[in-house]
């Protein structure tokens, strides 16, 4: 990275401040340099918005996103279907968002139809509880 580098996300301790997501234009395309924290369950305590900035970066050519804290995991398949996973111990609520406007969710397991709570000219977002130990699996109408 050199320094037109746009800073995306930084955190701060103290007085010092640390950059965790990078950008930089590099010929005809972008570089992104996302920093990792050396112990990996230092990601789940990052701010939602720190992790839900990073999806929605490094996720832009999937067409969804997720916007929660740490430790909830999603699986894409090239089907319009995805597997969201939890790994707390309490219910925890999950946007999803999906690109295009009007979509909706249909929950593979009871049939539920989840209309968006939010819908606008690129994106619908879904409010999803997901229960501990249980896995939510969806496919995109």
């Amino acid at each position: 990275m050199s320094n037109a580098a746009d800073c995306l996300i930084a955190l701060r301790k103290l007085d010092n401040c640390f950059p965790v997501l990078l950008r930089s234009k590099y010929g005809n395309g972008t570089v992104y340099a996302l920093t990792a924290p050396d112990d990996y369950a230092e990601w789940s305590r990052f701010p939602k918005e720190v992790l839900t900035t990073i999806r929605q970066y490094l996720m832009s050519d999937l067409k969804i996103y997720l916007e929660c804290g740490g430790r909830v995991s999603i699986f894409l398949y090239d089907n319009d279907t995805f597997i969201l996973d939890s790994f707390h111990d309490r219910q925890e609520k999950v946007k999803v968002h999906v690109d295009g406007s009007g979509r909706k969710l249909i929950d593979l397991r009871t049939g539920k139809s989840w209309t968006a709570s939010m819908s606008g000219q690129r994106e619908s977002v879904f409010e999803i509880p997901l229960q501990p130990l249980l896995y939510g699996m969806f496919r995109v109408i």
